[in-house]
């Protein structure tokens, strides 16, 4: 069941995915995750794909990459987290609504904010930061939708 984008309501996801995620989070905080888990944590940023008709609460659905999202964190706390949001291979000409979307549970998620519409170019380029906080160790997305309110554009969910 698909849905609308204008509520903060919850959309389902694929349960693999949450028992991948939840196995991933258990390995890098008992500190057995790979070399990527752990770099990436250490730089205090984790870069993902945006995924073309990505609608599955940034389960890796395997869909065309048309950008890319690098997630960190700032703040005295480290409680902020911040995205830049890129799409490199989108459609030309077309305005999209960026938003920040968090996990939150199994078969769900919810937004966090609307960050408002970007253009893309003739070569499909356009690009959104975003900050969002006070915000523990999460597991978030983020999607930049078509303006008709249909075509999700989803990164992978990643936990920072």
């Amino acid at each position: 069941m698909r849905i609308p984008r204008f509520t903060p309501m919850a959309r389902p996801r694929n349960t693999l995915f949450v028992i991948a995620l939840l196995a991933g989070g258990l390995a890098v905080w008992l500190g057995v995750g790979g070399a990527g888990a752990a770099s990436a944590r250490t730089a205090g940023t984790v870069n993902a794909d945006v995924q073309a008709g990505n609608d599955q609460c940034g389960d890796d659905t395997g869909g065309d990459v048309i950008g890319t999202a690098k997630y960190g964190r700032k703040g005295k706390k480290n409680d902020t987290i911040k995205v830049d949001f890129k799409l490199t291979h989108a459609a030309p000409n077309r305005k999209y609504h960026v938003q920040l979307w968090l996990v939150t549970g199994p078969d769900e998620c919810t937004k966090l904010k609307e960050y408002g519409v970007i253009r893309t170019d003739a070569q499909g380029r356009a690009d959104k930061k975003m900050e969002y906080g006070p915000i523990g160790v999460s597991t978030v997305f983020g999607d930049a939708y078509y303006d008709n309110g249909h075509e999700d554009n989803d990164s992978v969910a990643v936990t920072i």
